[in-house]
Order: structure tokens, then sequence, then C-alpha cells
């Protein structure tokens, strides 16, 4: 389906170190962008795709729904329209293909097959695809999930609209995947668990580009992507399972593309509580030549005075720019860039803490793709990735501890990435090669000292200073090459290998291979079985060394292997089952360090709760069902349910993983006509695990009775159960330019407490006595939001 394109006090002194001119370069898209754009013309429409001239024509007021099966991006409009209001002038276009309206709604229309007509076929194909093309579309991976889909196919999990209404914390498109069955999620950080995997398990890619650490305020939770929404096209999930194309995550793959312009020349301006924002976007007349650009900036600050609550200072903004140039019928280049920039001072509720940091991301990257043939293609695609996070704070707690830190990190990725693909009759063949050359410069320095009877009564007291600067340089190269094939009139496989080997670090013999197979079983027309077994290696990324813990050594590469089998059925012509069942098994695995009873801190490596995690080995297990309802009317809804169960194995015992999430249900339902949109959404999910602290009776060492703090066994209890009702509503005010869209939603409608960890507070008291109190802290509660967008 389609609808319309989405278009400290003290300040930190980071080290000087030279930067790409990125902030130049999206000037001068600015800059030339109006120039060469085009002035809108008369609309002239014979010979042009049908797909560019519906969104036209959405953008002047008609809304249409159709499948991209029926107009294929080759089908092209044979005959010019009269004069005439938008649903008129497509109707004409739309009789010589053997297609026409069909009124849904007040002002919504579907596009259907004419009566006894026959199908539309492209002007350009004047005979039915070869198998190896129609190969190319099918999708063969299990637990693949289309957000933002212009198709209502079986991997459609939102449609663009629903997307757009889908109630999400500060706008943030991203936050949809939490919406997935199997993403256990806190309801505030913009990253998820997936299948029991750590948040970094995930790669986020744009436009072929994997990104680098793509989140605003990312020592405090990562609540927002730098990935603007309104430059959002589509994104396809990939919970597990996916091809050797992708390497480097052992979980999940977000691949996102931005949008095309829509008209000759197109503007947004927006302002909600969350960000001030504006895009521009043009394309030449006979679109080989397009453009875009995008600038955000946050609106925290004033959103935090209006709540009378003292946060701090977070400002950030971003900024995304795009130029796209058909050279020739076979040739398109493409170029690039991405900024964004947060300073931030953090208070602690106490103030006892204090946190400033300066983060700056750049990213350039060009594509060249060309066709040598109708059945070679190859993609080319350059980057250079330069990222700063300078960290500052203090900490003063008059119970017993003081500390200081100062991070200081640089890094850069120059990269490379040849992919390549070759269609014969029954067997599509990709194969590719990538290499980067990395380099990153850490300066850590902290001291924390902790007085007598901190935090516990009876404890030494101790200090702790740390000083390390490692500067690991090295390469990342992969080669892959896989093949799918239809090897009956039921069965389509895809066969792969990936090779991968980091000559970074000390880990400079760690060469890695990854074989992975996927297969479809079309047992009938509306069943099809998918299975999938695929090795996934995740090597420490040279931004990623530990060193806040004091470790200054790279681990080798993690391994997980996913066995996945899924099930989809038609149950009607509209509605969907899927059912999916997974396992994971984790093998040498890196140690990583948690805070056990309070992650909500500014500087948690300076906390004494601070613990190591080294587990021999990992399991993740579960069952998904997601039940759906996709059609052309103006109620649409989804429901899932997932069971599962993640484990660390440690000195031989299976303990859950601090997200282990054995139950999760979501559920949400979406109503439109032509002025308003509305969305409710509802999430379930079970207590997540947590270590309890105990009071026990002891003795002193002059025995005599008293009482003594003990620490329980790792994350056997449970915290409480989170339920969460949100809420979007939105509506569209036509204007002689364009047209102004409201909305106003709200997050945890019900103020459901939303349990995070347990804060303790033990304190002695007379006679050996102990005070002990805890107290169950929450995520973020009821937050709301409203804004407008003009569109002209």
């Amino acid at each position: 389906m389609r609808t319309p394109p989405a278009t400290m006090d003290t300040p930190v002194q980071p080290p000087s170190r030279r930067r790409p001119c990125t902030t130049a370069l999206l000037a001068l898209l600015v800059a030339l962008a109006p120039a060469v754009a085009q002035p809108a013309a008369a609309d002239h429409y014979r010979g042009r795709p049908l797909v560019d001239v519906i969104d036209e024509l959405q953008r002047n007021g008609l809304h249409v729904i159709y499948n991209t099966q029926q107009v294929p991006s080759s089908l092209r409009v044979t005959r010019e329209p009269e004069t005439g209001d938008p649903a008129q002038m497509l109707e004409e276009m739309l009789e010589p293909l053997g297609l026409r309206l069909s009124r849904v709604g007040d002002g919504v229309y579907a596009l259907v097959a004419a009566p006894q007509s026959p199908a539309p076929v492209p002007a350009a194909a004047t005979a039915a695809k070869s198998a190896g093309e129609l190969l190319q579309e099918v999708v063969v991976t299990t637990s693949r999930y289309g957000l933002a889909n212009e198709t209502l196919d079986s991997q459609t999990f939102l449609t663009r609209a629903e997307l757009e209404s889908l109630p999400k914390l500060a706008d943030e498109s991203l936050r949809a995947v939490h919406r997935l069955p199997g993403a256990a999620s806190n309801g505030f950080s913009g990253l998820a668990h997936i299948r029991g995997g750590e948040e970094k398990e995930t790669q986020i890619l744009l436009n072929g580009l994997a990104l680098s650490e793509p989140f605003h305020l990312k020592d405090f939770l990562s609540p927002v992507s730098v990935l603007d929404s309104r430059v959002i096209d589509s994104i396809d999930v990939s919970l597990g399972g996916f091809t050797v194309e992708q390497g480097d995550r052992m979980s999940a793959v977000v691949d996102a593309r931005t949008v095309t312009a829509p008209e000759n020349l197109y503007f947004e301006l927006g302002l909600s509580l969350f960000h001030t924002g504006g895009l521009a976007a043009g394309k030449s007349t006979d679109g080989d030549f397009n453009w875009l650009v995008a600038i955000r900036r946050s609106n925290l600050d004033q959103a935090s005075d209006l709540a009378a609550k003292d946060i701090g200072d977070l400002n950030y903004n971003d900024a995304f720019g795009r130029l796209e140039l058909k050279v020739s019928d076979v040739t398109s280049l493409a170029l690039n860039v991405l900024t964004s920039t947060d300073r931030v001072t953090a208070l602690a509720d106490s103030t006892s803490e204090q946190a400033q940091v300066v983060y700056r991301n750049n990213y350039l990257w060009g594509e060249l793709d060309h066709e040598w043939s109708a059945t070679d293609h190859t993609r080319l695609i350059g980057s250079f990735t330069d990222v700063d996070n300078d960290r500052d704070g203090t900490l003063d707690d008059p119970a017993g501890q003081t500390g200081i830190v100062h991070d200081s990190r640089t890094y850069d990725i120059l990269g490379l990435r040849l992919e390549n693909e070759h269609v014969r009759s029954r067997v599509v063949t990709r194969w590719g090669l990538e290499a980067r050359q990395l380099h990153a410069t850490y300066h850590y320095a902290s001291e924390v000292t902790y007085a007598p009877d901190f935090p516990f009564p009876g404890d030494p007291g101790s200090q702790t200073i740390r000083r390390l600067d490692p500067a690991p340089e090295g390469h990342a190269v992969a080669a892959f090459v896989s093949s799918r094939l239809k090897a009956g009139q039921s069965l389509t496989a895809e066969l792969g290998v990936r090779w991968d080997r980091q000559t970074y670090g000390e880990v400079d013999d760690d060469a890695q291979i990854s074989p992975r197979i996927n297969l479809l079983f079309d047992l009938r027309e509306s069943t099809r079985l998918r299975a999938s077994w695929g090795r996934f290696f995740q090597p420490q990324a040279i931004d990623e060394l530990q060193v806040e813990d004091g470790v200054e050594h790279f681990f080798k590469a993690q391994r997980s292997d996913h066995t996945i089998v899924s099930v989809e059925q038609d149950l009607a012509p509209q509605i969907q089952l899927r059912v999916e069942a997974y396992h994971k098994h984790y093998a040498r695995l890196m140690t990583r360090y948690e805070n056990e009873f309070d992650p909500l801190k500014l500087m948690p490596e300076l906390q004494p709760d601070r613990v190591s995690i080294s587990p021999s080995s990992a399991h993740a297990e579960g069952i998904e069902v997601l039940v759906s309802r996709r059609g052309v009317g103006p109620w649409n809804w989804f429901a899932s349910y997932a069971w599962s169960r993640a484990t660390d194995r440690i000195d031989g015992v299976d303990v859950p993983r601090s997200w282990d999430q054995r139950s999760a249900l979501q559920a949400g339902i979406h109503w439109f006509d032509r002025s308003w949109d509305a969305t409710l959404a509802a999430t379930y999910h079970s207590s997540w695990p947590t270590t309890a602290l105990h009071v026990v009776p002891g003795t002193d060492p002059n025995g005599n009775p008293i009482q003594l703090v003990q620490v329980g066994e790792r994350n056997v209890e449970r915290i409480g159960d989170f339920r969460s009702l949100d809420l979007r509503v939105s509506r569209k005010f036509p204007l002689t330019k364009g047209e102004i869209d409201a909305f106003m939603e709200v997050t945890n409608a019900l103020a459901n407490e939303n349990p995070c960890c347990v804060q303790y507070s033990v304190t002695s008291a007379p006679g050996g006595a102990i005070d002990f109190d805890a107290s169950v802290r929450n995520w973020p509660e009821l937050v709301p939001s409203l804004g407008v967008l003009w569109k002209f």
C-alpha cells in the first residue's frame, strides 16, 4: 500500500582535532538546492511513472490506497488527462491501464482492477517477468517486518499512514520497533533488547550505511535517534535470521531509507513539545535530479521549564541532506550527509551528581548504482564517519561517596562497500566486499572514594583511581556470497556464507566464518513456512573499549547461532496470522558490566553496585504470535503475544538476564478518514528480574550480635509488571497553500507505574541494628506531547 511520502556549569573543552567539513557541506546543499530546482510548471503526466503521479495528486488532497503489485514502478501513464479535480484526472489516466478508483470512505479511494479488464502491463515490459526477476522479490528470511511499507504483503507490520499515526515518544520512528513481538523495552530508551540480546546487538542502517551510535543523549538512555522521522520513507526490520549481506551484529538489523521529493518544490515546518524542525525538498522537471535538506533542534529545555523541573540543560540538534542524480538510464549517484551535536548538563534529582557532555556525530557517504545489463547490477558505497564524545562529571554524596570522571573519546572510520547481483532464470546470486580503516583515541580518568560504612555498615572504605589512554587502529574487512534458487514448485532456498576479520587492538588473528541458510515452503496459496539457521558474529567495535571499567583490550568476536521456524497463514483476505519460534545460543561472550540495583545514575561506573558479568554461554528462546488486519478500509489493527526466556550460564547455573521478559502483549487499532487519524496502542510486559538486598543476623569480631547486609542471588527476584495505554490523534486542516497537520499524543495515558529498579537506603542504628529501606524507582510515566506540521 502507498500513501503520501513522508517526508557542569564550566564548559567542557574537547581535544582539538581536524574534522570533516560536514557543516560546510550541509550549507552548500542548502545554497545550491533552490537554484537547481525548477519552479513548479504545468503538469504533464503522459510517460511518467504512475506511482509518482498518484503521490503528486495525493499532495493535492486525493487519498488513494493501492498495492504496488498492481502498480509496479515501471507502469507509466499513457493518456494525458483533461483538466478536472484530482479524482477525475486519475480516473482518466487509469482507464487505459485497466484500473479504476473505488470509493471506500469520505474522500478516500482504493485502486482496483477494472471489471473484465486485463491486468495492466508495464510499458517498459511487453512480456512477463522472468523467473529470476520474480525470485528477487521473494522474501525468504524469517523474522522480517516492514514499517512504513508501501505494499500490503505478508511482511508488512505497519503501513506509512499507520507508522505516522502510531504513538511514539518524541515522534521517534525507530520506536515502532518496540511494538514488534520479541522486543523488550523500558518504554523510555530508544533502544530495545531484541530476542534476549543486548541493546547494542542491533545494527541500524541508513541508505546502506551502518551508523555508529546514532542516538542523542546516548549516556542518558538514548531516548531519541539522530534520524528525523520526517526524512524516513521506509524501514525493514530483521529480528534474526538475516542474510549474509549483513554482519557485525548478533540480533537484529534495522534498515531505513529516506524520502525523495514528492513535488518539484516542497517544504515542511514543524513544532512540537520535543522538537522544532524544517524540511525542504525538490526535483527537476524530468525527475533526474532530487534533493532534500532537513534540520531539527530539541525543545527539551523549554519543556522542562514548563514542567518546573530542573534536570539541567538538554540541547541537541541534527541535520540531514541528500542529493540524487540520474546520470543515465543505467547509472545513478547519491550523496548523503548526516550531522548531529549534543550539549548537555544533566543533574540528578538529589543534585549530588552532575554531568556535562558534548557529542558530535558526522557521517558522509556516497552511493553509485549501475545496471550493467538486465541481469547484472552493482552498488558501491564510500563513507567517512567521525564521532567525538566528551563527558565530565562530579559526584558528592553526603552519605560517603565522592568522585570525578573525565572521559574523551574520538574515532573515525573510512569505509568502502561493493555489492553485486546477478540474475539468472532460477538463481539470484549476490556477492560483495567491504573494507574499513578505523582509528580511535581514548583519554579516560576517574577517581571514586567510598568512606567507611559506605555503602553498607561495616564496609572498610576504599578508593579507585583509573587512567587509561589507548589508541587502537587497524582494519575490518569482510566478504560474502549468497545464492537464492527456486528448488521446486514450492521450495525457495537461499544459501550464503560470510567471512570477517579485524586487525585493530590485540585481536589480529580472529577471523570469523558465518554460514547461513533460509528456506521458504509455499505449502499452499494461503500458507507459507519459513525456516532459517545461521551463525552470527559480533566483533567488539573500535569505539566499544570498556575503559570506564578499567578494560583496555579487545575481546574476541562474540557468536550467536539462530534457529527459527515461522508459519504464516492468511485467515481472510485482509487478516493474517504469523507464528514464530526461535532459539539463540551464545558463545565466546565478552565480560560486560552492569549496575545491579539502580541503573538510573549519571556516572554508573562510580557506583558501588557496579559488577562484572562473565558468562560462559547464554541462551534465548521464545514463541511469538501476531495477528493483524491490513486492508483498504479505514480500520486496521494488530495484536501479538510473546513468551520468551533469556539466561546467562554463569558457574554452571542459568541466571536470567536483566532484560529477561517472560510474557509480553502488544495491540493497536488505527482509524482514519479524510481529515482525522487516530491510533490507540496498548502494551503489557511481565516483571523484569532484579537482585535483592537482605538484612540478616550476624556477629561482630567480638562475638556480639549485629545485623548484616547480604546481597541475594543475582536476578532471582522480580519487580512489578508494566501496563501502558498510548493514544495519538491528528487532524488535517487544508489551507490555500498546503495543509496543517496537528496532533496530540499521550504516552502511558493511565500513568501506570513502570518499575525499573529498587533503590536501597542502608544506615547504622544503635545497638548494631540497621535501618533498611527499599523503594522501587520507575521509568518516566505519563508523557504528553502535541505539535503542528505545515506542509506546502
